[in-house]
């Protein structure tokens, strides 16, 4: 094959890309949409604990029904009470976490424009500059001095995990968690800068039954999967067909039974969109590459 370069056409990345946030060197990106999918007691929950945690997420928005029964589980991400929502039924809850992000956006818009006006004052001063427009110097002087701005993140934008148990077959919030996985690295947009952005964990028992399961939006734009051992032999060709990757479903399902059957608890974890010096997107659980035809 010959190919011959045309000039002037090459695609740029863009300087802000919305939602992104770096992560520890061995953890996936972030923004990410983390779907896990087991039967009950398989290790969804703790395992999306697990995670957030790693990956380094500033707080973390809960959606679960049962979270007090599963509180042992998710007292390690220090969720505050104003972060947990538990009726499904509520027409407005996707809007109110949404209104969440886009509070985080405002204060950081509003610490940078006021650190903006701080940093110009000082400069002002110490430079001798004629007068000095009053409210500028009352906006920042208080007890006797002047006062740089505070942010809680310290200037940069907050990483925020939506941790979704248990919801996935609600009626009124399955609709709404379909919107959600589509838009959830634009929430809380910012101009020349991306987003703040949000990432979805969505546990569910269930990948895809007619009625029940994922939404097709949930499964379509995932970035993660945590695959526990199913014993359901037409969801299992359904989900290597979807997962695979070039792989062949008979190779992708045998090496997902070999990992879940190593050891309890075990599951097949896939990054659809690894960092470019992980050695695969397969892993045994969160800390073990699997490297497909290749023998240790």
């Amino acid at each position: 094959m010959k190919t011959v370069h045309i000039s002037g056409t090459q695609i740029k990345a863009p300087k802000a890309i919305s939602g992104n946030h770096p992560t520890p060197p061995a953890l996936p990106k972030a923004h990410a949409l983390c779907v896990l999918v087991g039967r009950s007691r398989a290790g969804k929950s703790v395992s999306a604990v697990n995670l957030i945690k790693m990956m380094g997420y500033d707080y973390t928005i809960l959606v679960s029904p049962t979270a007090n029964s599963n509180w042992d589980i998710l007292r390690d991400l220090n969720i505050s009470q104003d972060n947990i929502y538990d009726d499904l039924d509520d027409p407005m809850l996707i809007d109110k976490i949404k209104a969440k992000v886009e509070v985080e956006r405002d204060d950081y818009l509003k610490y940078h424009e006021e650190i903006k006006g701080y940093e110009k004052l000082m400069k002002d001063i110490n430079s001798g500059a004629g007068r000095l427009q009053d409210n500028m110097l009352m906006r920042y002087y208080r007890n006797g001095n002047f006062q740089k701005p505070t942010h809680k993140w310290n200037g940069r934008k907050p990483k925020i995990a939506l941790l979704i148990d248990d919801s996935v077959q609600s009626k009124v919030f399955g609709k709404k968690l379909s919107q959600l996985c589509l838009l959830y690295r634009h929430i809380g947009a910012i101009k020349g800068e991306g987003a703040i952005g949000i990432s979805p964990f969505v546990i569910s028992q269930i990948y895809k039954c007619q009625g029940n399961g994922l939404p097709k939006p949930v499964r379509s734009n995932a970035t993660l999967w945590c695959l526990f051992k199913n014993y359901n032999e037409k969801e299992k060709k359904l989900i290597s067909e979807d997962l695979s990757f070039g792989m062949g479903s008979e190779e992708f399902v045998n090496m997902w039974d070999g990992i879940c059957d190593s050891k309890p608890y075990s599951f097949l974890f896939v990054d659809t969109s690894p960092k470019p010096e992980h050695l695969s997107m397969f892993r045994r659980c969160f800390d073990e590459f699997i490297i497909p035809g290749k023998k240790d």
